[in-house]
């Protein structure tokens, strides 16, 4: 079994048993010994999602899509839950945003017009 499959599995158990923190530590391990592999990076960003570390998440789905991509040959159903998984961080990112009041003015006021 390799180095990657391995903290794989480790990570897998700690997410069964609610140890987010520990499976996100264990699949970016299994990342370094396979950066190349989607899996991991759509495992972790599963992980983060559970942690509401949307940005973080959002980042590992986007890393996992460039390697899939890269390689046409893979399952399909990983490149799905790594779509989906972008998705549903970047709805989240989006129902955070915070809509800010606009004020137009005519002239800019003296103390912001030497900027």
């Amino acid at each position: 079994m390799s180095d990657f499959e391995s903290l794989k599995i480790k990570g897998n158990s700690a997410y069964k048993q609610n140890q987010f923190n520990d499976a996100v530590d264990f699949y970016k391990k299994a990342i370094t010994h396979d950066p190349n592999n989607p899996v991991g990076y759509s495992n972790c960003a599963m992980a983060l999602i559970q942690l509401k570390k949307f940005e973080d998440a959002l980042q590992m789905c986007q890393r996992g899509l460039f390697y899939f991509n890269e390689q046409p040959s893979r399952d399909n159903k990983i490149g799905e839950k790594l779509k989906w998984r972008l998705d549903l961080c970047s709805e989240q990112l989006k129902d955070n945003l915070v809509a800010v009041k606009i004020h137009e003015v005519d002239e800019l006021p003296k103390k912001y017009q030497n900027l």
